[in-house]
């Protein structure tokens, strides 16, 4: 599973973005995600909010692959990750 937890404010700032959410373990064998990464956006929708995160996901069908934009150190790069 995937396990993430808000972005503090200070380092919102540092990283210049809004609102992100920190990944603090991934399941390796399901995704190229990895901990310290900070998704920023599902596809190009930005969210506010765990929640908006979470429906946001919980739009795509189970099986779906869809792209998260991660920032990872200096990059910021799309990530697949399927839904499930």
């Amino acid at each position: 599973g995937l396990v993430v937890s808000e972005l503090p404010a200070a380092q919102r700032r540092a990283l210049g973005v809004d609102y992100g959410l920190v990944v603090e373990n991934a399941d390796a064998s399901r995704t190229a995600l990895r901990p310290g990464d900070v998704i920023v956006a599902v596809g190009r929708d930005s969210f506010k909010s765990v929640e908006d995160f979470e429906r946001l996901i919980g739009e795509q069908k189970q099986g779906d692959t869809v792209a998260l934009l991660v920032k990872r150190g200096e990059a910021t790069v799309y990530v697949p990750v399927e839904v499930g």
